[in-house]
């Protein structure tokens, strides 16, 4: 069986929806929580969404991406330094895997099928690549070391949080090939 791909790129939000447009999920950052909400159309008339879960997960829940079986989720906390899967959407929402990422992550995308997350961490300047199956960490890339070598900043060493990540998105041409 073909694993399912998103229907186009991906990057994080404050909200997000899932890809069969039925369930929406939202960070409450200062209530350290997300919202599930069920999203239901009629020909010609608005959407209706019906909360039906609050969820704490941490803190400071910053941006979530809904994987492509639009069943999990993965949040990241900006001060417990997390990404957290959420699991059970269109059921019982519940916290899954949780797995530690760098300083203040404030961006995360997925790959099309939804193997990898990327996080940015912005204080430290690099990016985190979590194996999602897994719920760890294959890879952190320094952008420091990018940023020095560039010289746009002329001739410096690179040192952490020279670079400041904060955004994040991945591409996606359709087919099920995420390297």
């Amino acid at each position: 069986v073909a694993p399912k791909v998103l229907p186009g790129p991906s990057r994080g939000s404050s909200i997000a929806i899932s890809p069969d447009d039925s369930i929406v999920v939202a960070c409450n950052r200062d209530a350290g929580s997300i919202s599930v909400f069920k999203a239901t159309y009629a020909a010609g008339a608005p959407t209706v969404l019906t909360k039906t879960y609050d969820l704490a997960v941490g803190k400071e829940p910053w941006q979530v991406a809904i994987m492509p079986d639009g069943e999990s989720a993965w949040v990241i906390l900006r001060a417990d330094q997390k990404a957290v899967r959420i699991d059970g959407l269109k059921t019982m929402p519940k916290v899954g895997a949780t797995v530690a990422v760098g300083s203040e992550p404030t961006g995360l995308a997925l790959t099309p099928t939804g193997k990898y997350l990327a996080v940015t961490n912005w204080v430290d300047g690099t990016v985190s690549v979590i194996v999602t199956a897994a719920a760890s960490v294959a890879v952190t890339i320094d952008l420091n070391a990018a940023l020095a070598g560039s010289k746009v900043l002329g001739d410096v060493q690179p040192r952490p949080g020279m670079a400041h990540p904060r955004s994040i998105a991945i591409t996606n041409n359709g087919d099920a090939v995420d390297e």
